[in-house]
């Protein structure tokens, strides 16, 4: 076997000789993060499309694209920090696979793969590069002489590609230096409704994992995602730290992992919160437990959309994020959840106080919360959309 093809439908579905056209996903990393969810949900349809994927050559999304039968190929250099060495070996990957599969489409995925991607797309001669723009690099917490990199780099990418598709009106805004409108389509993220677990067996699974007592008056906070910088959890740990102080009956679970894992540990013991704040590391479709909430947070620096804040939503959880991004356009502020400015844990502290204090509120923003997401819920008008892109 090739070392850059990893498959489980033979290649000859995805030569010329079939009659659907064959679209090539290409994304760096293989996780389950947003972009790969996206991946995922747009790759396993086959109606219109005969859909493969490359990838790095293990994690979540490649199990998950197996299961599904769809063909993945392996990109073994891809990481997502800058190494020349390897993304110039990548790059090099790329361009030999391309040659070799003759994808009609090449539709391509997170920030350094739209670039390195896009590059080899054009030596190879490709008619159609698409490229979902998840976020912008050049809106992380970072320094800022590498954040105008980044907005160079992204500029690069625009160019490099047909069109782009933004999953929110945020990150259609928000393009490098104000350039390629014309380029870029306005798509929304939408999901499956997941079957989600009744609140008491979720609440009872939740607190078995974490060894979190159920007493009376317990508050359930919880925030789901990776572990990193721009997830804001130093921000939420010290909002935490006055709300506790208040009301030392509530509880926060962080549900994920990540590099800054070690960091969050210090941190907590540092603000004394070592019996309060609970780590659920690894668990599968962790938005089927959503019900066992009472509040869901969001703390990032930067959030194109996020699939966590839809699926709280969804499940008539009271919703308590930060300000950035797409994330006023599916939160109403008072309405439907609670918003409040990032890196500010003073507000942060304030609007999950206001949660706990009333009960009416908090129900009510649950109830609108689910009422007004029905609209992201549609997937295969997303994917229609997405196809339409495809075939301009």
């Amino acid at each position: 076997m090739d070392d850059n093809n990893y498959t489980t439908i033979k290649e000859e579905k995805v030569n010329h000789l079939h009659k659907k056209p064959f679209v090539l996903h290409i994304i760096t990393r293989a996780s389950w993060g947003g972009a790969q969810r996206y991946v995922y949900d747009v790759a396993t349809d086959t109606k219109e499309y005969i859909q493969a994927v490359a990838t790095q050559p293990t994690g979540p999304l490649v199990d998950e694209l197996r299961k599904e039968g769809v063909t993945v190929y392996r990109l073994l250099h891809a990481r997502r920090s800058i190494l020349p060495l390897h993304d110039l070996s990548t790059l090099f990957s790329l361009i030999s696979l391309l040659r070799r599969v003759k994808p009609d489409v090449v539709h391509l995925h997170s920030s350094k793969m739209g670039l390195i991607g896009g590059i080899a797309c054009r030596i190879v001669g490709i008619k159609k590069i698409i490229f979902t723009i998840h976020g912008w690099p050049y809106n992380e917490k970072r320094p800022k002489v590498i954040l105008f990199i980044f907005k160079i780099l992204s500029l690069l990418t625009l160019m490099c590609v047909h069109k782009a598709i933004a999953v929110s009106k945020a990150v259609a805004r928000d393009r490098p230096f104000g350039m390629f409108r014309e380029k870029i389509t306005q798509i929304y993220l939408a999901i499956q409704i997941p079957k989600y677990k009744e609140r008491e067996k979720a609440r009872d699974v939740l607190l078995h994992k974490t060894q979190i007592t159920e007493t009376e008056g317990l508050i359930l906070f919880g925030i789901i995602g990776e572990l990193t910088k721009n997830k804001g959890h130093d921000v939420l740990f010290r909002a935490f730290k006055e709300v506790h102080n208040l009301y030392p009956e509530a509880k926060l679970i962080c549900i994920g992992n990540g590099s800054l894992l070690p960091n969050l540990h210090t941190l907590a013991r540092e603000l004394n919160l070592n019996n309060d704040i609970a780590w659920i590391h690894n668990l599968n479709e962790a938005a089927l437990f959503m019900k066992a909430f009472d509040v869901i947070i969001t703390s990032s620096y930067t959030e194109a959309l996020g699939y966590a804040q839809l699926e709280a939503g969804l499940a008539c959880r009271t919703r308590v994020a930060t300000n950035v991004g797409g994330l006023p356009e599916i939160i109403h502020h008072g309405v439907n959840g609670l918003l409040v400015p990032r890196e500010d844990s003073h507000a942060l502290a304030s609007a999950l106080i206001t949660c706990i204090e009333n009960k009416d509120l908090r129900e009510n923003l649950g109830k609108h919360a689910c009422r007004d997401l029905q609209s992201f819920t549609d997937l295969d008008k997303m994917r229609s959309e997405i196809y339409k892109i495809y075939g301009e």
